[in-house]
């Protein structure tokens, strides 16, 4: 008897310790093996333990990009200020409106899980204390700006 082609798919643990530490939680990396190895299932050739391996490993590094990082207002500023942890830096994001920006909230959504950085954003309000005292005089009242991060410049 022939064995079953599917018995060439690497187990859920043999995935997780060949990947290492992703820098995501766990949970989330066990959600993307445990889909791409489902996904494994339906293909006619089942490929190595390491071209297993590297394809999860694109699957979670797209992933972890993606995710909205550690980002503080820039009050008193026109600024977000975002956090990099893979390069310890800060990230200053305007928001190219002529009057000044000036951020008192902010608020992180994700609105479509499977489409990627596309489907998330932060949202953020110009809330000065006394919004008609701005430019643009009596009325005036307060804007939000949807700010979504690319995962790198020409990401499409």
């Amino acid at each position: 008897m022939k064995p079953s082609r599917l018995r060439a798919i690497p187990s859920v643990d043999k995935v997780l310790l060949a990947l290492g530490d992703t820098g995501l939680p766990r949970p989330i990396v066990l959600d993307v093996v445990r889909r791409e190895l489902r996904i494994l299932r339906t293909q006619k050739t089942i490929p190595d333990l390491d071209a297993v391996v590297a394809r999860i490993r694109a699957v979670v590094l797209d992933l972890r990009a993606s995710r909205i990082q550690p980002v503080i207002n820039g009050t008193g500023s026109d600024s977000l200020i975002a956090f990099k942890p893979d390069t310890k830096e800060w990230v200053t994001i305007r928001v190219p409106y002529p009057l000044g920006f000036y951020t008192r909230g902010m608020d992180g959504r994700i609105d479509d899980p499977n489409a990627g950085w596309k489907g998330r954003g932060l949202w953020a309000a110009n809330n000065d204390r006394v919004v008609w005292l701005h430019e643009t005089g009596k009325g005036t009242t307060s804007q939000v700006a949807h700010v979504q991060l690319r995962p790198n410049p020409l990401a499409k």
